[in-house]
């Protein structure tokens, strides 16, 4: 896919991103790694390691659950404008007119299109409680943000997805095994595995812009039609 004018979410990624790698002097730690014996290296320097690895995962959770949550946002508003149009498509208990009225406390005082917006807005909240709860990276983690939306996993490189689950676990084993038990991390393949994530995102962002540009032209079609 052709990459498109990056969103504003990504530019802000890779800003946080270079932030972190000005706080924590990884070109420093980069090249003082190099003469280093590993082991030494990394019993000097695990706090600050587990530290960068920890808030770049967070940053990089920050990213994906502020795209689906853009898309939470169009979709509702798009929905919000249709929703005679729409709502058969959502499935509201079976697409019963009379079923979404009786759900409702106050249906007599509702029409059915207000009826139709109240649920439209109770499944988006209820999505985007699922989004606020997001607490990972890892394919079935971003499978669970975007998913649902239409997005086919089999156009996503597959190394990315695997750089994805590679990065969410040892975040994992970083911030949830104690300095005693963890494991050595090596900071230039976290440098690595992260630098990768970052260009592989790119792609993904224009596919998330090309799903939403999607439903604006839905939305100018469905305005423009008789």
């Amino acid at each position: 896919m052709p990459i498109q004018e990056l969103s504003q979410r990504y530019n802000s990624l890779q800003v946080a991103i270079e932030l972190l790698r000005k706080d924590f002097k990884i070109k420093v730690l980069l090249e003082k790694s190099k003469t280093t014996d590993p082991e030494d290296f990394f019993l000097e320097h695990r706090t600050t390691i587990r530290s960068y690895l920890a808030l770049t995962h967070a940053e990089l959770e920050t990213y994906f659950e502020g795209r689906a949550l853009e898309i939470v946002n169009t979709l509702e508003k798009f929905w919000i404008s249709f929703p005679n149009t729409v709502y058969p498509l959502l499935d509201f208990n079976k697409d019963s007119e009379a079923n979404i009225k009786t759900k409702s406390k106050s249906s007599d005082s509702k029409t059915f299109e207000e009826l139709v917006i109240e649920n439209i807005r109770k499944r988006t909240g209820i999505f985007r409680n699922k989004i606020s709860n997001n607490n990972g990276i890892k394919k079935k983690d971003v499978r669970a943000l975007f998913h649902p939306f239409g997005l086919d996993f089999g156009t996503l490189d597959s190394a990315w997805l695997e750089n994805l689950e590679v990065y969410g676990k040892k975040r994992g084993d970083a911030v949830h095994q104690s300095s005693e038990m963890q494991k050595r991390i090596v900071i230039s393949d976290v440098e690595k595995e992260l630098e990768e994530i970052l260009a592989g995102a790119q792609d993904f962002d224009s596919y998330i812009t090309v799903l939403l540009s999607k439903v604006d032209l839905s939305k100018e079609c469905t305005a423009q039609s008789p």
